[in-house]
C-alpha cells in the first residue's frame, strides 16, 4: 500500500461525492444526485443514486478538482435561521460536552431532557427552568419563567424567537407586560481542535 492515502469529501447541493485514493490503484466515487429529502447517502443512493470506479489519473483528477472547488462551500459563513410560531415546535438543542451527557432546551426555552446520570432515555426533572425577578420603582417586583410555559407561580413569557448556529443558539423573548428586553444564550461549551477540554461535563 502506498503510504499515501487521501479521503476527499465534497457537498454541493443534492450531490454527495466521496473519493478514496490509495496510491495510484483505484478510486470510488459515489455520486446522490437525488433531492435532499433523504436522510443520508446510503437511502439516497438506494434511491437512485451510483457509484463509478475509475482507475486513470484523469478520474483522480476530475474528483479531487471536484472536491476541492466544493469544499470551499462547507466552510463558506451562511445566514443564520430565525424561528418563530409553529417552527418552533421542532427545536431541541443539546446542551453538553463531548461524551459527558446533555440536556436539550427545546423551542419553548424549556429544559426539557435531561441526559446526564449515564441513562440513554430522556429523564424530565420538575422544576428546573431559567427566571427572572425585576424590580420596578413604586411597584411590585414582577417574575417570570424564562420560556414560554408557565411554572407554578411563576408566568411564562409571551413570544420568544430562537436563532441557532451550533454550538451556540439565541432566544430572544418578548412581553408587553415586562419593561425590560429579556434574551438567552445557550452553548455547548466545545472548542476547535481541543477534543480533551470539549468533553468537560
Amino acid at each position: 500500500m502506498s503510504k499515501k492515502t487521501k479521503v476527499y469529501l465534497a457537498l454541493s447541493g443534492s450531490v454527495v461525492t466521496a473519493a478514496l485514493t490509495v496510491g495510484s490503484v483505484r478510486i470510488i466515487r459515489r455520486t446522490c444526485a437525488n433531492d435532499l429529502s433523504h436522510t443520508s447517502s446510503t437511502s439516497c443512493c438506494a434511491a437512485g443514486g451510483s457509484y463509478a470506479v475509475g482507475d486513470s489519473r484523469t478520474d483522480r483528477e476530475n474528483i479531487a478538482g471536484k472536491a476541492a472547488v466544493d469544499a470551499s462551500k462547507l466552510f463558506a459563513r451562511g445566514q443564520s435561521r430565525v424561528y418563530a410560531g409553529k417552527y418552533l415546535d421542532a427545536i431541541s438543542m443539546p446542551l453538553g460536552g463531548i461524551g459527558g451527557g446533555n440536556v436539550q432546551i427545546n423551542g419553548k426555552a424549556q429544559l426539557q431532557s435531561w441526559q446526564i446520570f449515564n441513562n440513554f432515555d430522556p429523564v424530565v426533572l420538575p422544576h428546573t427552568f431559567f427566571a427572572i425577578r425585576l424590580v420596578v420603582p413604586g411597584a411590585q417586583p414582577l417574575l417570570r419563567a424564562v420560556q414560554t410555559e408557565p411554572v407554578g407561580p411563576f408566568e411564562a413569557m409571551s413570544h420568544l424567537i430562537f436563532r441557532g448556529e451550533y454550538p451556540f443558539g439565541w432566544f430572544e423573548f418578548e412581553d408587553q407586560n415586562l419593561p425590560a428586553k429579556v434574551s438567552l444564550e445557550a452553548f455547548s461549551p466545545l472548542i476547535p481542535t481541543d477534543p480533551k477540554n470539549s468533553a468537560i461535563p
